[in-house]
């Protein structure tokens, strides 16, 4: 059996992240069951209002000076 790769997708993958470790399919109440290697921007979205802990948003990393 081949190995699972959990990936959002690139569109999702922007803006946001899933915390190393956490589930990237689980079930949830009001959603029902949630895969997010097919999630859209908009899903994520309603996700983390309605309390999902685990998706961050992506911090953009600081550029350097240049001296």
């Amino acid at each position: 059996m081949g190995k699972v790769v959990n990936k959002l997708p690139d569109k999702v993958a922007e803006k946001y992240k899933v915390q190393p470790g956490k589930p990237y399919k689980f079930a949830y109440g009001r959603f029902g069951l949630v895969d997010l290697n097919h999630a859209t921007v908009g899903l994520v979205e309603s996700l983390i209002k309605a309390g999902i802990k685990h998706i961050v948003p992506v911090v953009p990393k600081k550029k350097e000076k240049e001296h």
